[in-house]
């Protein structure tokens, strides 16, 4: 994995629904990090999940940097190799990269932390018919989450949309790559994926304004595993 991102220190947290220490790590590799979720024997039999990718709030691996909210221009770009995935993922499993306006407790796992958010997600999203794939690639927004929301756990005003790349979304492989990238400019969040035909596709939130009503200081961006994955 590769940051564009300005040289700084990352740090690690699991956080939310069905997370637990022994489910959602990270290790550092020869090759590059190493994001976890769930337990998984060598045969690929799954032992525990971990962790879970809902609408308004997550159960997550994550591994992120703090960027000051006054800040212009920032990005994360990165290539992902998928090792392993559910043969029967039940919506909630995948990976992506995620911006967050607020940040979960630290290994806290029996409570949901709802955030404003823009991700790029390989997990369940539905095509252009109505059909459920499980799981492709696809993006996310939440917005307009509220600290009132967050306190009392409840959505009153936020709303989210999510959609797959593609009208026609194939199901994703273990061992296949993906170049995805989240950039933020005068001009919002944008999310981009490069396709299987060498073809960036891309997705744009402009209004950060409502992206940003949690944490007053800080957006959280990074590196997101759930479920089994």
């Amino acid at each position: 994995m590769q940051s564009h991102l300005s040289p700084g220190p990352w740090n690690f947290s699991y956080f939310g629904l069905s997370t637990d220490e022994k489910t959602n790590f990270y290790e550092e590799s020869p090759e590059g990090l190493v994001l976890q979720a769930g337990l998984i024997e060598p045969s690929g039999e799954i032992r525990q999940k971990g962790g879970k990718f809902t609408p308004l709030f997550d159960g997550i691996s994550y591994y992120y940097q703090r960027i000051p909210k006054n800040t212009a221009y920032f990005s994360l770009e990165a290539k992902v190799r998928l090792d392993f995935i559910s043969e029967e993922p039940d919506g909630q499993d995948g990976f992506g990269l995620i911006l967050r306006d607020a940040l979960g407790e630290d290994k806290v796992s029996d409570r949901a932390f709802m955030s404003n958010s823009a991700g790029i997600l390989v997990t369940s999203f539905r095509d252009r018919t109505g059909r459920r794939v499980k799981d492709t690639v696809g993006y996310r927004y939440v917005w307009d989450l509220g600290p009132d929301d967050v306190r009392l756990n409840r959505n009153e005003r936020g709303r989210f949309y999510e959609s797959s790349f593609s009208s026609q979304p194939a199901k994703v492989r273990p061992g296949q790559i993906f170049d995805l990238a989240l950039v933020k400019n005068p001009d919002g969040v944008h999310l981009l994926y490069k396709n299987e035909e060498e073809t960036w596709l891309q997705s744009h939130f402009p209004a950060m304004d409502l992206l940003s009503r949690l944490d007053q200081e800080y957006f959280y961006l990074g590196f997101a595993t759930a479920r089994a994955c």
